[in-house]
């Protein structure tokens, strides 16, 4: 009898257990669904904005800033990128969502020129901002001094902007300066020969 009773509680058990899975995997699946659709929805947004960076669309990628990048960019008449680059290709790489802010993510894009004597490639960290009409761009972390690590380009703080852009410039002409100041060396000054 105790055998009998044992059997029937595992028996009425297993519909629990069963609902229990079911539950706990339709969780998984909305979790990996919504993941999923973030990861999708931000690559979309890198990819039009690049693709508008190509082409020289300024109004769509106005519209894929924060709105605050674009309130701050119109009010300071700072355009992103106003030069088109038709013959520019890229790369997008899956979006890393950043685990203390669940409306933040990065997203790296490796964009290359093409001109006649070679080929320009950048590394840039798009840096996005979910906000109610969806993924926006909020600026981006590229080399601007090359050998030094990425600096942030905030497109929200167009003062900061121009101010990192400033020193990257003066960095730039600095060991030219430098350069053009040292004397030749008597062994690198090359004579030409006179014809007669």
């Amino acid at each position: 009898e105790q055998l009998m009773e044992c059997v029937a509680a595992a028996y009425r058990a297993v519909p629990q257990v069963e609902d229990k899975a079911l539950h706990e995997a339709q969780v998984l699946v909305g979790q990996f669904v919504s993941e999923m659709k973030k990861i999708d929805e931000s690559l979309k947004v890198v990819t039009v904005f690049l693709d508008a960076l190509k082409n020289g669309d300024t109004s769509t990628k106005a519209s894929l800033l924060t709105s605050k990048a674009l309130a701050e960019t119109t009010k300071h008449e700072f355009e992103v990128n106003p030069q088109s680059a038709p013959n520019a290709q890229y790369e997008v790489h899956p979006p890393e969502f950043l685990q203390n802010n669940p409306n933040g993510a990065h997203v790296t894009s490796v964009w290359t020129e093409t001109y006649e004597d070679g080929q320009v490639t950048y590394e840039v960290v798009w840096v996005l901002r979910r906000e109610t009409q969806g993924w926006r761009i909020a600026g981006m972390a590229i080399e601007l001094i090359p050998g030094q690590p990425p600096s942030f380009l905030n497109f929200e703080d167009p003062a900061d902007m121009a101010a990192k852009y400033n020193e990257a410039i003066a960095a730039q002409e600095q060991p030219a300066a430098e350069t053009a100041a040292k004397p030749e060396s008597p062994s690198a000054i090359q004579a030409t020969p006179i014809e007669r």
